[in-house]
This record gives structure tokens, sequence and C-alpha cells, in this order.
């Protein structure tokens, strides 16, 4: 049932599991990932028994919002990324000098319809950040352009 919205809608997000264990094990899959060979890049000993204490929660199914996302994220120093379904940053840690000088994969997250959709496919993250900076840097230099603009036109107005 969840994400079935975002794909008739076109926002193209993949559901990993459809019965609200999404969010600690995207995490463990994400942290203890069993083909990484650098061990800088995973949590070894990590499994679904740490991850639930770390997210506040009782049980696997119970769901997860944004705030236990957050605090996990602290405690384990991993970056993470929460945008809306249309792409906007809603929440992100990467502004941390310590957290971001990890070595650890980042957790990117789509939050809608009352819950976060990780994004497994690297080249969909990728995709995400990139449009994330240029509408970032254009739309700063679109409204530059355009202030400067509306200076000219009311100079020849006067």
């Amino acid at each position: 049932m969840y994400g079935t919205l975002l794909k008739y809608k076109g926002y193209n997000v993949e559901t990993v599991c459809t019965d609200d264990t999404c969010v600690p094990t995207y995490l463990m899959n994400l942290l203890n990932n069993p083909n990484e060979t650098d061990k800088n890049r995973k949590i070894a000993k990590l499994n679904i028994k740490d991850i639930l204490p770390d997210l506040n929660m009782d049980r696997v199914n119970a769901g997860c919002s944004l705030n236990q996302l957050i605090r996990f994220c602290q405690l384990r120093k991993v970056v993470y990324y929460a945008f809306d379904y249309k792409y906007k940053l809603i929440e992100t840690n990467n502004q941390d000098n310590e957290i971001s000088k990890s070595n650890l994969p980042r957790a990117v997250f789509i939050c809608a319809n009352n819950h976060l959709y990780p994004i497994t496919n690297k080249e969909k993250q990728t995709s995400i950040f990139r449009t994330y900076q240029s509408i970032g840097n254009s739309m700063r230099k679109f409204r530059k352009i355009q202030f400067v603009d509306d200076v000219e036109f009311n100079r020849d107005e006067l």
C-alpha cells in the first residue's frame, strides 16, 4: 500500500519492504553491508537488536519518525538527508563537522504519506543531489539577474 500514490504521481519512489520495517531494515543493510570491503564504511557488529534501542523503538514494525531517525544518526554519526515528495530538503545533519567527516554511507529518505521512504538506488540518490544543487545555484543566479533587471527597468521608467 505504501508508495503506490507516489509511483502514480511520478515521483518514482521504490519501497524496500511492505511490513512497516523499512527504516530499521534499510539502516541495517546500509551500515552493515556484507559486500563492503572497507571496514571504515560499515559498522561490523551492528544488528537489528542494536538499532531498535537507538531508534527508541520497542519492536521492529512499530514505525519510525523523523525525530527517531535524527537521534539514531546523531548517536551513530551517520549523515542523513530527508526530502519531501518534491525533493525539497527538509532536514539534514551535513553541517555538523564531526558527523560530516564520517566515512559511513549517507542515509537518504523521502517523507510522504506520514512515512519515511528510504532511497536505496545509488543512481537515484545522485540524481536527487544533482537536482537539489542545480536548483539551489540556478535559483540564486536567476534571482540576482531578475533583481538587476528590475532595478534597470525602474530606472528607465523614471
